[in-house]
């Protein structure tokens, strides 16, 4: 199973690397990304137009993501959200080592819905247009990977065990490696 939006990625080993991007503008309030930095370190900062750090917003400030997910808030110490900069042209630096950026987006609330395409829709989405966030994932999760089994169960010599996302994440890794090598 391929991760939700993980054609491509940004890759970085011991060595961090950085990302900078284009002049964007934006309209939610939540900072998202899909990013595999289980064992490194992910952090972000705003720049304005002249690519200084937009205070409260700079690394510093950053609270540091180690983490394997397909939807991560992005937050900074003392701030409710990123409203105060919405409308505004913006560059993203993202600061990244031993891991994977896979996308970023900005969400109007909470819930982490990108409301941008999911192909054809998928487990958990009502429609080709992500509005759910995490609710998609919970009910993606219920349908795919569990099939709605609570507790493992046996037919013969088959075991059915639920399974995380995570898991299958970590799953798909091993294959892409194994098949790079």
């Amino acid at each position: 199973m391929l991760r939700r939006g993980g054609f491509a990625s940004l890759d970085t080993g011991a060595t961090p690397g950085v990302l900078t991007t284009r002049p964007v503008c934006f309209h939610g309030k939540r900072l998202f990304v899909n990013a595999a930095v289980d064992r490194g370190e992910l952090t972000v900062e705003i720049l304005d137009r002249q690519g200084q750090a937009i205070a409260p917003f700079t690394r510093a400030n950053c609270l540091p993501l180690t983490l394997d997910k397909t939807l991560a808030e992005v937050n900074f110490r003392d701030v409710g959200d990123l409203s105060p900069l919405a409308g505004q042209p913006v560059r993203l630096r993202f600061h990244l080592r031993n891991g994977s950026l896979y996308s970023f987006w900005v969400s109007p609330d909470a819930s982490g819905a990108s409301h941008g395409y999911v192909a054809a829709g998928g487990p958990g989405f009502a429609e080709a247009v992500d509005t759910s966030g995490t609710a998609a994932y919970v009910a993606a999760e219920k349908i795919v990977l569990t099939g709605g089994v609570k507790e493992p169960q046996t037919s013969g010599n088959t075991a059915v065990i639920p399974v995380t996302q995570h898991g299958m994440e970590a799953r798909h890794r091993e294959k892409v490696a194994a098949a790079r090598s």
